[in-house]
């Protein structure tokens, strides 16, 4: 397994390094060369320059340096991209930010650079409508959840434009301890319904988790009818 992760990093950088120049803070980011992403950054090298769309790995063009630092894990260079003044919401083509990103990964000393740089807990990263702690609670990255609880996200009120909640969605997707945490918070409204009357009970039957159905009950999450 370490081979082939190995052997696609270094085709990664292969293709990186085919872009020539233009993109040798990426590159830079990308392989964790501090000492070089510094000296690109002091000859004035565009701290949110984009991958162009011809690059062959679709999921990074238009990608940010910022977003190959977050998704490579390398949490100075993240640092010294903020001080910079890199865009946590500059997107990549598909629309992931490296804001999304930071919490989809589970990417918690990343996160921690960007709460310490005064990012909003509570935004709302490219324009998806679905706040950070949802995003964390829907992949499970309970190092994320912690954090950004911990930091005072709205726990309560963090709902994407269908008014799930981060519980909502913790509970159907099974992420028994990120739901836990989000519990533990005394924060978490367990009976909130969503616009179409779902509750986080409701969605954790539907999601068929035994153990967020254990959590909710055990804290007064009620049922009832839906919609």
């Amino acid at each position: 397994m370490a081979a082939n992760a190995t052997a696609l990093s270094e085709r990664y950088d292969r293709l990186l390094a085919g872009l020539g120049p233009g993109c040798a803070l990426h590159r830079a980011c990308f392989n964790g060369r501090r000492a070089e992403v510094l000296r690109l950054l002091r000859e004035g090298r565009c701290v949110d320059g984009r991958i162009p769309r011809n690059f062959q790995e679709e999921g990074w063009r238009g990608a940010t340096p910022l977003y190959l630092a977050i998704l490579t894990d390398r949490c100075a260079i993240v640092r010294d991209l903020l001080d910079a003044g890199a865009d946590v919401s500059q997107g990549a083509n598909d629309g992931i930010t490296p804001a999304i990103l930071t919490v989809a990964q589970n990417r918690f000393n990343c996160l921690r650079e960007l709460i310490a740089t005064g990012a909003d807990v509570d935004a709302k990263p490219g324009g998806h409508g679905k706040p950070w702690l949802f995003i964390a609670s829907h992949h499970d990255s309970v190092s994320c959840v912690r954090l950004l609880v911990a930091a005072g996200a709205d726990v309560h009120g963090a709902a994407d434009k269908d008014g799930w909640t981060p519980l909502h969605i913790a509970a159907a997707k099974k992420s028994v301890a990120s739901l836990r945490i989000l519990l533990a918070s005394g924060r978490a409204d367990v009976s909130t319904r969503a616009s179409d009357g779902v509750t986080p009970l409701h969605a954790a039957a539907i999601g068929g988790s035994v153990g967020c159905l254990r959590l909710l009950l055990a804290a007064g999450g009620a049922g009832g009818a839906a919609g």
